[in-house]
């Protein structure tokens, strides 16, 4: 604990904490339904229109952001799923990303976390 308290008192940590980027990915849904308007005859039943299945149009989207706002966004296409070739690939576009709009942060690695590990065994492994 004191040396987390110590951390956080350095006047650089703020500058580290606000570098600090991190990730998520997740099911969206994505439908660009239009609706149409429709004359009908006063009396006249309106035509029955199918509810739509919001399952055929969830899409994968895997975001990166930092303190600032958003990094880098990919909408995958529909049943794909993040693999690690996906997830390097992101991760090195972000590396890219970062580098051309953040000219401080010159010494941007790729890695991936303990826990962007842990979540891959788990995907592997379908817990």
């Amino acid at each position: 604990m004191n040396i987390c308290q110590s951390l956080l008192l350095h006047p650089h940590c703020k500058e580290f904490l606000e570098d600090l980027v991190t990730g998520d990915d997740s099911w969206v849904l994505y439908d660009n339904a239009t609706q149409h308007a429709v004359w009908i005859s006063r009396g006249d039943e309106p035509p029955a229109v199918p509810k739509p299945d919001h399952h055929s149009h969830r899409f994968p989207l895997c975001c990166w952001w930092d303190a600032r706002g958003m990094l880098s966004w990919e909408l995958l296409s529909q049943g794909t799923t993040v693999t690690a070739s996906t997830y390097t690939h992101q991760l090195k576009k972000l590396a890219q990303t970062t580098r051309e709009n953040q000219p401080r942060s010159e010494n941007v690695h790729p890695s991936m976390t303990m826990t962007a590990l842990m979540s891959q065994k788990r995907r592997s492994k379908r817990w």
